[in-house]
């Protein structure tokens, strides 16, 4: 018995997908985290290991905030769920396809809205901008950068109306 379950733990680390996520979320958000992770839980998640996704997906991205729940994210979580299934370290398990796929509406959701709230803010800082006679080139080259940086972090999506934002910024800026 014991050969066994030493068997299963080598094939589990030695095949086995999984995701890494910041420490704080972690150490906040995992229900195995160090002392949580009880002789009894590691017995639990050993027998059902698709459960034990499931579960430990649904703990963490049950409570990320609006902008650190991001289709990325999501997306990491199901490309660990699918080699998983397809390496055969765990089934098939419909249930966690449903909770994956409403973490992602949720995630692009929360993507969208933050995009409304970036646009507006933007041209609220640019009309700023305007006022006190600081709208220059390099200070919209500055809100491009970190436009672009938001939008390769996932945080916020490409938006053909920041574009033209920024574009008649730069325009009224040269």
């Amino acid at each position: 018995m014991i050969d066994s379950i030493k068997q299963m733990n080598q094939s589990i680390e030695h095949n086995a997908v999984t995701v890494v996520i910041r420490e704080d979320i972690h150490e906040n958000f995992s229900r195995t985290f160090f002392s949580r992770n009880t002789p009894d839980l590691i017995k639990e998640d050993a027998q059902n290991l698709s459960l034990a996704f499931k579960n430990d997906a649904d703990a963490i991205l049950g409570k990320l905030q609006n902008n650190e729940l991001t289709p990325e994210v999501v997306g990491a979580y199901m490309r660990a769920y699918r080699e998983n299934v397809a390496k055969r370290v765990f089934a098939y398990n419909p249930d966690i396809d449903n909770i994956l796929m409403g973490y992602l509406r949720q995630a692009r959701s929360n993507q969208a809205k933050l995009t409304e709230m970036f646009e507006r803010q933007l041209v609220d800082y640019i009309g700023k901008l305007k006022t006190n006679n600081e709208l220059t080139t390099n200070n919209v080259n500055k809100l491009f950068d970190f436009y672009t940086k938001n939008v390769k972090e996932g945080k916020i999506t490409r938006s053909d109306d920041v574009v033209n934002v920024l574009r008649q910024a730069h325009q009224a800026a040269t």
